[in-house]
């Protein structure tokens, strides 16, 4: 019996088991597909947070800026 027929039953059993798996092979990838677009949604709420929070801590910045300057302004009037 050559190699090649030995195995040949092998091949068959695995090219079976990998038809049967096909359906959750399937379902896995689609919801992994899911997680990855999840994932990117939550990076780029993250991102926008972010954002947001540096442009507040300018606008404070810059309140904080002009209020010391109007102070100096009507302290020196004074």
């Amino acid at each position: 019996m050559r190699h090649q027929d030995k195995t040949q039953v092998f091949h068959a059993q695995i090219e079976t088991k990998q038809n049967e798996l096909q359906p959750w092979t399937t379902k896995v990838n689609k919801k992994q597909a899911e997680v990855d677009i999840a994932t990117k949604e939550r990076d780029m709420l993250s991102e926008k947070v972010a954002a947001v929070k540096k442009s507040v801590d300018d606008a404070v910045q810059t309140i904080e800026s002009l209020s010391a300057e109007r102070d100096e302004k009507v302290a020196s009037h004074l």
